[in-house]
């Protein structure tokens, strides 16, 4: 029996291991990685480069205080206190990125942008450096000394430590939240690419076998359940040839890193500022959610008829699949609400919110591991549900709408 299974499942793996669509599946979600990551890094270098020219109409005294101490993100420009800021911005073709002016006593600033300008403009380093203007401003009338300014306006020393419901200082402690987002945020565009594209392969494997009548001539030399099996274990197979896909890929840019400089791009100590566990719990909940998945584009696959049936089926699952994500999201400003609690150890959901919550140290480790067992247990039962659906509606060829066979068999 388990011999016919092999024989299946390898006949499913060379079947697809062949076709330059798998191909694109595998590269896709890296050559998407590497067009966000390069777009971030020009934009980034970008911005430093092009800094915006601000123009500035304020008295004589303000004016020499700005230009002499100002952030570096912009460039500064003095023009005279009476002119009309819109002809400052057209001035030599619009080569002024912005325009502010100052009254004599603060009453009121006026800011005009240049809406054509290609440069960011820099809002919140402005209002600190106008800010701190005002302050030395009213200072002076006061007469408060420098000494006694900085006593008033600086900022007290913060000292934040996490403590979990139990007492447990620090539990889950990174070394940088921005690199655990940054983890989470690859691992999400790289399952949701997978989980999407093995929704696709078992539905057309089993979608088209069964709606161009093949599966008859198959049962008759194999059960449905080991042809079932078969199909599950092929998608396996082609899987792990993915993950080694990766490993080489990860291999060959560690080679190169004197060639390429990746690390320029990517921070090399990301994953050291993120601790094993969180990786893991993380990596390992993503790969029970797309065999899960899978499993679940399985059972909707058995139900067709036709082969014009089969987007239906992908799109149902892909937008199961869409809801996790947008909770994750949602959830992160709130990770301890009730309803994001429930969902971060239910199955189909968990990968995307269990990370989410022990990023933002919600709970422990001992959660995420939890979570695994459910969704591993999961697994075991949608693979009896999926497989023995399988089995009975493997010679249905009905023309029933998909839906009305889903609410039949919920029923």
């Amino acid at each position: 029996m388990f011999k016919r299974t092999k024989t299946i499942a390898w006949q499913v793996f060379k079947t697809k291991i062949v076709k330059i669509s798998y191909y694109w599946m595998i590269f896709a979600p890296v050559i998407l990685l590497i067009v966000i990551f390069g777009l971030t890094q020009y934009l980034s270098q970008d911005a430093k480069d092009k800094k915006p020219y601000v123009a500035i109409s304020a008295p004589e005294s303000l004016k020499k205080q700005l230009l002499n101490k100002h952030a570096s993100s912009y460039h500064l420009e003095y023009v005279k206190a009476d002119d009309n800021l819109l002809n400052v911005l057209v001035k030599d073709g619009g080569s002024i990125d912005a325009a502010i002016k100052i009254s004599n006593n603060f009453d009121n600033v006026s800011v005009i942008r240049n809406t054509y300008s290609d440069k960011a403009f820099p809002e919140t380093a402005i209002k600190q450096d106008i800010n701190a203007l005002k302050i030395n401003f009213e200072a002076k009338k006061q007469n408060l000394s420098v000494n006694k300014l900085n006593q008033l306006f600086s900022p007290p020393n913060y000292d934040m430590t996490v403590v979990s419901s139990d007492n447990d200082v620090s539990n889950n402690s990174f070394n940088g939240l921005s690199d655990v987002q940054m983890f989470s945020n690859i691992c999400t565009i790289i399952i949701f690419v997978l989980i999407g594209s093995y929704i696709n392969i078992i539905s057309s494997e089993i979608g088209r076998e069964k709606g161009g009548h093949v599966i008859e001539s198959v049962l008759s030399a194999v059960s449905a359940k080991v042809q079932f099996a078969g199909k599950i274990l092929g998608t396996i197979y082609l899987l792990i040839f993915q993950i080694f896909c990766y490993l080489l890929i990860f291999i060959a840019v560690k080679i190169l890193d004197p060639v390429l400089h990746v690390n320029h791009f990517v921070a090399a100590d990301i994953l050291k500022n993120i601790s094993y566990q969180y990786i893991i719990i993380s990596i390992t909940l993503m790969v029970i959610a797309l065999l899960t998945y899978v499993l679940l584009a399985a059972l909707l696959a058995s139900l067709v008829s036709k082969v014009e049936d089969i987007p239906q089926v992908t799109n149902l699952s892909s937008l199961l699949l869409l809801v996790p994500y947008g909770i994750s999201l949602a959830g992160s400003m709130m990770p301890n609400n009730v309803i994001i609690k429930i969902l971060s150890f239910l199955p189909f959901a968990s990968q995307n919110i269990m990370p989410m919550r022990i990023a933002s140290h919600a709970t422990s480790y001992l959660a995420g591991y939890i979570a695994i067992s459910i969704s591993i247990v999961c697994v075991l039962v949608l693979y009896w549900i999926a497989s023995s659906v399988y089995a009975n509606y493997a010679l249905n060829f009905d023309n029933k709408n998909i839906i009305r066979k889903i609410w039949q068999l919920i029923s």
